[in-house]
């Protein structure tokens, strides 16, 4: 997750976002939807997309996490 995070600040994009969607696939698998792990990640997911300028999938994510974590 962290190395993510760092790939993404360095503008490595495609890296970061396929090592989000590996550690968020697991967690949804092992942890489940609402833990807050997985939430992070996928809010995480959710600011690549948004670095990458797609505002309409990001916010859609976004939503989508907010929803479950309340």
């Amino acid at each position: 997750f962290n190395l993510a995070v760092l790939w993404r600040y360095l503008g490595r994009f495609d890296e970061a976002d396929a090592a989000l969607a590996n550690v968020a696939e697991r967690q949804l698998r092992l942890l489940g939807p609402h833990h807050l792990d997985t939430l992070v990640t996928r809010g995480q997911m959710g600011q690549s997309l948004t670095a990458r300028g797609k505002a309409a999938e990001a916010e859609g994510l976004h939503r989508e996490v907010t929803a479950l974590f309340r």
